[in-house]
């Protein structure tokens, strides 16, 4: 048994002692300073030891890669039975609720954009109790949608939400809001024909609304 004499780490083959005595003596603080041909030997031994360290790096980020998961895959594992909702991503625009006060008055804003105001809408109805889990989930820049068996609520599934579906709903969340603007100028008329700064804030909404694209 070979034992270094710095850290007194054991060693049965000669070969791998001598190997770890040249580095451990060179980075032990006391030491003696090493001649110019031991460091060439450290040197050469580090170099070894660093591609040694990166082909298993290698390695282990393929295999990694080859048994990763995919997100699609996870939400469906009976683990994540708590994200599953007991409604169907189609029935997510039936739920979206848009409060009169609090909406209108910051689409009413002078610098708010439409898509903005869809956001906070949306951030408040994903966050009430009665709509979570959501039937819809966001991992990076996809989306997957939750759509349960009509005759058991647990045993849907999740997809891939594609591009036009989504866009499909914000349409249907920006004709909702279209229609609650109408609503609001209705209950608020008389107000809005008696002043004139808010008849110029509703107007100016409305083109925003009307000239509003997803």
């Amino acid at each position: 048994m070979n034992r270094c004499k710095c850290c007194q780490k054991e060693y049965t083959q000669q070969s791998a002692y001598e190997k770890h005595e040249l580095v451990c003596s060179f980075v032990n603080e006391n030491a003696e300073l090493p001649s110019y041909a031991t460091l060439v030997k450290i040197v050469r031994e580090l170099s070894l030891k660093n591609q040694r360290l990166e082909r298993k790096v290698d390695e282990m980020q393929k295999t990694w890669r080859r048994h990763k998961i995919s997100i699609h895959e996870w939400l469906n594992e009976p683990e994540q039975e708590h994200l599953i909702p007991n409604y169907s991503f189609s029935e997510l625009i039936k739920r979206i609720e848009i409060n009169s006060e609090k909406h209108m008055t910051h689409l009413l804003e002078r610098n708010t954009k439409v898509h903005q105001t869809i956001l906070l809408i949306l951030d408040d109805n994903y966050t009430s109790p009665k709509n979570t889990p959501l039937p819809i989930y966001k991992h990076k820049s996809n989306f997957y949608r939750y759509d349960a068996n009509e005759e058991n609520q647990t045993s849907g599934a999740w997809t891939l939400l594609e591009r036009k579906d989504y866009e499909r709903f914000l349409n249907q969340v920006h004709v909702k809001l279209v229609t609650e603007l109408f609503e609001w100028r209705k209950k608020n008329e008389q107000q809005i024909d008696q002043n004139d700064k808010l008849s110029t804030a509703y107007n100016k909404a409305m083109i925003k609304l009307m000239n509003y694209r997803v």
